[in-house]
């Protein structure tokens, strides 16, 4: 990565990355039995298609099945409890062995954080409840904004050029979150057409502001996908969206 976008990094204080709670986990593997039993598909299939496991604990499917996978899912047992044993227990070591690493990625600004992907020439932006003061509501604003212009700044002075800024999440179906933005960003904004749940961008909409898991909203995703007759994706109660616009739009906006 460029360097200056290291150094960038090392000026933000504070980020220390929450675990996922153990119940996160259940709900994913939950919902896999629920997809492979009313879709007639097997529980490993569900578990790659329908739950964010390969993307955690590997990389997002739609870049390949990692080769380590099959390993994984035949060694996984048949029960529910047993799996989510395995799965947070892989997990765990995976967030272990990147802290470890000398090289990390993902830079952090506050409550915004970005990734950039060479290969496609682009800066993935992703958002963490960070801010012990609070995340998205009316006054922090300011600090959001702050977050924004240093992360903008950060990616200017990386010069990386042609770059385009793309998210998906759940959280650009949120006014909370899509006011922060580029008029430009808001509007791209679309929904995702997928009929899987791989991605962690979907999923975060089960979390609250402690990191925990919204037990009523999940009763809802699981009690609605017994209803074969609607697509996995709509099965979410918050829409999973997209966008993405030249990295410029960012420049103009919080670097004016």
């Amino acid at each position: 990565m460029n360097e200056s976008l290291d150094m960038q990094s090392s000026k933000v204080e504070g980020f220390q990355q929450q675990l996922l709670p153990k119940d996160f986990f259940v709900l994913q593997t939950k919902f896999a039995f629920k997809i492979a039993e009313t879709r007639g598909i097997s529980l490993s299939e569900a578990l790659l298609q329908y739950t964010s496991a390969h993307t955690r604990l590997f990389r997002h499917p739609t870049r390949g099945v990692n080769d380590d996978w099959q390993e994984f899912v035949d060694s996984v047992p048949s029960n529910p409890d047993a799996i989510t044993e395995l799965i947070y227990a892989t997990y765990l070591q995976h967030e272990e062995d990147l802290v470890s690493e000398s090289h990390q990625e993902r830079i952090v600004f506050g409550c915004f954080s970005l990734v950039y992907k060479e290969s496609r020439n682009s800066f993935t932006l992703h958002f963490g409840n960070n801010d012990s003061q609070g995340n998205l509501g009316q006054d922090r604003i300011t600090a959001r904004w702050d977050d924004l212009r240093k992360l903008s700044d950060s990616i200017k002075s990386s010069k990386q050029n042609g770059a385009m800024i793309q998210m998906s999440s759940w959280l650009l179906s949120i006014d909370a979150f899509t006011r922060l933005m580029p008029p430009e960003f808001v509007q791209s904004i679309e929904v995702c057409s997928v009929d899987t749940a791989q991605d962690n961008g979907l999923w975060g909409q089960f979390l609250d502001k402690e990191g925990q898991v919204k037990t009523g909203l999940a009763e809802k995703l699981l009690s609605s996908i017994e209803d074969n007759a609607i697509s996995v994706v709509e099965s979410f109660p918050i829409e999973f969206k997209t966008s993405s616009v030249p990295q410029e739009v960012f420049f103009d906006y919080y670097l004016r």
